[in-house]
């Protein structure tokens, strides 16, 4: 705030943060000049503060950004976030506002120079006419009038003027009043990413809040607990790799224990080779060796053979061409053709090049060839009903597939069926023959050796068994058949081979024989409690 008083002795400038800047004496020439300079400097000072933009954090809480000249946006945001203790997700929305109110406050700023460069040029021209009822002007305009008129005029007129000053500081004091209570525009917040970050800090606190009661939970229980287990080192390794794998935790330790056992190796060698201080002299050859056998005990035993016969194989292929040269002096030149058959390629070798170079030389033909269209059936061919013949052919197909659908029924019964070894049917066959010849012994009443119709005793057999042997017995009865042993057995053997598994099963049991029951005439008695007991029991 600023503040000109004006004094019958002289005037003073006050600065609201700094106090009085300066005081001049009445009759001093440059004084209006002076808070002229004095205020352009001031406004050039309250550029360097651009924007106070202030943030409602919460409900309780509210804080300020001073925005200066030069100064980055995403700076004071950070620093905003890191003071206030606010979540780094609300730095581009502070960015964002920060930028819009710059440029809100930039164009205030334009309104205001403009305004100020148009009263400063209205009142350089009339200077000696009505004075300029603006904040700045009048007290200047005020003061140079109350100079003039307290050496000319009278005290009518310097009391008039006196009352006239008073009414241009009360204006001057409603307009401070009113510029304080101007606040610069609030920034536009996205209330709905607010409270995204806000329900996030809540949950975070939430959790923070039920771990710390865990804890303290466990702590509490912890308190009773007096006994402190101690496990061994093996224990403690299987406690360490929980959901690792077996073969992956032997592999580290075997990958362990052989370092360790390279480690060891190698501080005893260095232990042995420092006790001794012989160091012997090695010519040329031998130390070519010792470095091959280090070099080969860092490769594979195949590699280094292989790396053997190929330097052997050189050697020889170099000996082989030096013989050549130093004995042979005339080399002839041949053809391509004669050169493959010296080099060892045999005749059936050649015609396999020869025949994939002509498949390749036709595919290259086929290739170049003009364009072939490729058609249907030529017309002769074509029958002359085509509902008859997609007819038939639909047929075909349905029987085709009917077909199909047999055979596969006929896989799964026969896939189904049980398929015993050659011994065990022998032995349910010799079973199987027992079985019929005690069936025969049960139904020769008169044992003669023979049985038929009218001397059959079927009631010493089972109702199942009677049941199975019914087609047999009714074709012997019908016919007046006389069957004996032999025959019986070889009939009803082609009858067992088209009964199913359950009724062959029924057939190699044993035939029990029908025991009659006693009768006996005592009934028992029991009393009255006998009875209840028997009653409540079954109830």
């Amino acid at each position: 705030m600023i503040e000109v008083n004006n004094k019958r002795e002289g005037f003073s400038v006050v600065d609201g943060r700094n106090g009085v800047l300066n005081v001049k004496k009445e009759g001093d020439n440059g004084g209006v000049n002076y808070i002229i300079n004095y205020l352009t400097q001031f406004q050039n000072q309250m550029t360097e503060l651009l924007l106070i933009m202030n943030v409602r954090i919460d409900e309780g809480r509210q804080g300020t950004i001073n925005v200066h000249l030069g100064d980055d946006p995403e700076v004071l945001a950070r620093d905003f976030c890191i003071e206030y203790n606010v979540n780094q997700r609300l730095v581009p929305l502070l960015i964002e506002n920060i930028n819009k109110n710059l440029e809100v406050a930039e164009q205030q700023k334009v309104n205001v120079r403009e305004r100020d460069q148009y009263t400063m040029q209205y009142s350089t021209e009339t200077c000696n006419s009505k004075f300029m009822e603006t904040p700045f002007n009048e007290p200047l305009q005020q003061l140079s009038t109350n100079n003039y008129y307290s050496t000319h005029s009278s005290v009518h007129e310097r009391l008039y003027e006196d009352a006239k000053n008073k009414r241009l500081k009360q204006k001057l004091n409603i307009s401070d009043s009113r510029s304080k209570k101007i606040k610069i525009q609030e920034p536009e917040i996205n209330y709905g990413l607010f409270l995204y970050q806000k329900g996030l800090k809540k949950n975070e606190e939430k959790q923070q809040r039920a771990e710390s009661a865990k804890k303290d939970l466990q702590n509490s229980q912890l308190v009773e607990c007096t006994h402190h287990p101690r496990i061994n080192h093996v224990s403690r390794q299987l406690a360490q790799r929980k959901g690792e794998c077996v073969s992956e935790h032997l592999n580290r330790l075997a990958q362990e224990q052989k370092i360790k056992r390279e480690n060891a190796s190698q501080e005893h060698l260095k232990t042995e080779v420092q006790s001794c201080s012989f160091k012997p002299q090695i010519n040329r050859i031998s130390r070519y060796i010792v470095e091959e056998r280090n070099d080969r005990g860092n490769q594979p035993w195949y590699q280094s053979l292989y790396s053997d016969y190929d330097s052997k194989r050189q050697k020889l292929e170099q000996l082989e061409k030096q013989y050549f040269s130093s004995n042979y002096t005339f080399h002839p030149k041949i053809d391509l053709i004669s050169e493959k058959i010296v080099q060892g390629s045999s005749f059936e070798q050649r015609q396999k090049n020869r025949s994939t170079s002509r498949q390749n030389l036709s595919v290259c033909d086929d290739e170049n060839q003009l364009f072939k269209p490729k058609t249907g059936r030529p017309p002769e061919k074509r029958p002359r009903d085509l509902f008859q013949n997609l007819y038939n052919h639909a047929k075909i197909y349905e029987q085709k597939r009917q077909n199909q659908i047999v055979q596969l029924h006929q896989q799964q019964i026969s896939a189904s069926q049980i398929r015993a070894s050659e011994r065990s049917n022998q032995m349910i066959q010799s079973q199987m023959q027992i079985q019929l010849i005690k069936i025969f012994e049960s139904l020769d009443s008169d044992k003669d050796g023979c049985i038929n119709s009218e001397n059959c005793d079927v009631g010493d057999l089972e109702d199942n068994v009677i049941k199975i042997l019914s087609p047999l017995l009714l074709e012997m009865e019908s016919g007046n058949h006389t069957l004996n042993k032999k025959e019986f057995v070889e009939s009803a053997e082609r009858l067992v081979a088209i009964l199913s598994p359950g009724d062959k099963h029924e057939l190699l049991k044993r035939p029990g024989r029908k025991t009659d029951v006693p009768q006996f005439s005592f009934n028992p008695s029991v009393n009255k409690r006998s009875q209840k007991i028997v009653a409540a029991k079954r109830n």
